[in-house]
């Protein structure tokens, strides 16, 4: 697995499936993931058949609330193995640090005080596009990396809470 793809997968083995596993899950996805009326649950079932489901973040608050922005399970016997791909949530937090950093750059560039402050410090220039890289572009890839944790935690509470029924 790649660190700082978009992507969780993982399993759950249960002593043992309930028959309506399934059922009561996509009876949760359409309730409200999180509870009922719960802000950020907006999902919507796309396939249920024989021991699998998908379900996707209907809206852009859903999709970038958790992250659970399209989610396959698959049940073979107790073992049910899952995949969530968080593309949406990972672009978000690229595209807002990255913004940031382009409007820092544009403030070095085009606000004399900004660009004056920035070469009196130690460093100068190049520690300001130093920092400016690392917050712009690669801090977002180590959120989408420490994303995948958190996946992990809702994925499994959630199977195993729609099998204790």
């Amino acid at each position: 697995m790649i660190p700082f793809e978009p992507r969780a997968q993982g399993e759950v083995v249960l002593a043992a499936a309930p028959a309506d596993l399934f059922e009561r899950l996509e009876r949760r996805i359409r309730a409200g993931l999180f509870g009922p009326g719960a802000a950020r649950a907006n999902y919507r079932v796309l396939l249920r058949q024989e021991g699998v489901i998908r379900f996707r973040a209907a809206d852009l608050p859903t999709a970038l609330g958790m992250g659970l922005n399209d989610v396959a399970i698959v049940a073979s016997g107790a073992r049910l193995r899952w995949v969530v791909e968080f593309a949406t949530w990972s672009f978000f937090c690229l595209s807002t640090c990255a913004s940031i950093a382009l409007l820092l750059a544009v403030a070095y560039f085009f606000v004399a005080p900004v660009r004056a402050s920035v070469d009196r410090t130690p460093g100068g220039g190049s520690l300001f596009w130093a920092i400016l890289a690392f917050w712009g572009l690669a801090w977002p890839g180590v959120l989408t990396w420490l994303h995948k944790r958190p996946i992990r935690r809702v994925m499994e509470s959630l199977i195993r809470d729609c099998a204790a029924g």
